[in-house]
Parts: C-alpha cells; sequence; structure tokens
C-alpha cells in the first residue's frame, strides 16, 4: 500500500499471517493505530498522531520502520515476541512510553523519543540496541526494566531534566532485572 490515510476510526489498520508494506501510511484520531500480529512488516515514513492505545503494536512479528513519526499515543511502539529495526524515527507525547520492547529483540537507530509522561523506554524480557539519537523530556525514567531484559545505549544523548534523578532503572537499582549499558 501506498498514500493511505485513515481518520476518526475505531482501528487504523489491523494484519495478520501477514507479508505488509506500506509506504506514506497517515493514522489520525483513532482509538488504535498499526496492529500487527505473525506478520512481516516494512513502514516508510509512516505518520501517526493521535492514535490512541498504540500507535503500532507488533505481536509475534518482524519489523522495519524508518522514516516514521509517532505522536501522543499511549505507547508509541510496542513489540511483543518478535523483532525490530526502528531507523531515523521520532516518537513524541507519549502516556506510557514511546518504546516498549515485552518480548523480543530491537535495534534503534538514530531515533528520537521525547515528552513520554512516564519512559521513554521500557524493556521487559530481550535485547535492544539503540544506537545514535536522543532521550528526552521523560517523566520518570530514559530507560526502565521490567524484567531480565538487556539494553545498550551506544552514542544516546539524554536529557535528565524533568526525569528521576537516576535516568535508568535497572538491576543496580532493583536485584532481579537486567542492565541497561551506556556507552
Amino acid at each position: 500500500l501506498s498514500g493511505v490515510e485513515v481518520a476518526f476510526s475505531r482501528s487504523a489498520i489491523r494484519c495478520r499471517d501477514s507479508d505488509v508494506r506500506i509506504d506514506g501510511l497517515r493514522i489520525r484520531d483513532t482509538a488504535s493505530g498499526g496492529n500487527f500480529f505473525r506478520s512481516r512488516v516494512e513502514l516508510s515514513s509512516p505518520d501517526v498522531s493521535r492514535p490512541g492505545w498504540y500507535g503500532f503494536r507488533f505481536r509475534e512479528s518482524r519489523v522495519e520502520l524508518a522514516f516514521g513519526e509517532v505522536r501522543e499515543a499511549m505507547v508509541g511502539v510496542s513489540v511483543q515476541e518478535g523483532s525490530a529495526r526502528l531507523d531515523r524515527t521520532s516518537i513524541a507525547s507519549c502516556g506510557l512510553a514511546g518504546f516498549a520492547l515485552l518480548e523480543g529483540d530491537a535495534k534503534i537507530d538514530n531515533c528520537t523519543v521525547s515528552g513520554s509522561r512516564l519512559d521513554a523506554v521500557s524493556a521487559t524480557r530481550g535485547e535492544a540496541d539503540v544506537a545514535g539519537g536522543t532521550l528526552s523530556g521523560f517523566g520518570r525514567y530514559a530507560v526502565k526494566l521490567g524484567g531480565p531484559a538487556e539494553v545498550a545505549l551506544v552514542g544516546v544523548a539524554i536529557d535528565r531534566r524533568g526525569g528521576a534523578g537516576n535516568p535508568v532503572y535497572d538491576g543496580k537499582v532493583a536485584p532481579g532485572l537486567g542492565v541497561v549499558r551506556i556507552e
């Protein structure tokens, strides 16, 4: 698909057991953004604004998302039991988290996560490699672990204003959690 716009709908797009490629997807004022289950997904230049709960939710999927924008979701991008690669994507003004990794692997390159009321990045299980980009304007943590996840931040600018004294909540703070490495 190319140049699709969905506005004022309950669900913008749902795909199950699919191979999906969408260029220039626009989503506005929906109850749910893009929801993909057991799919291979390529998104180029999506623009999502006020999608309700999720900007994008990927479950048991493999995703490549490039040059995207997600604004004003409860959770900007969520990966559950899958793998994701985000490149030059902006996630802004989310309620709970900009990027959430519940279980899986993620590579996040040159992305900006800003203005999340709670956490810029949250991770429970799996590995997230974040290279370049910025985590800013978060209300609580730049990175919050909720389980044994491993997160590496390489060359990521962290703006600590407004957040907790320590921008990271991991096994160094609460035994049993994984570790966030900042390089």
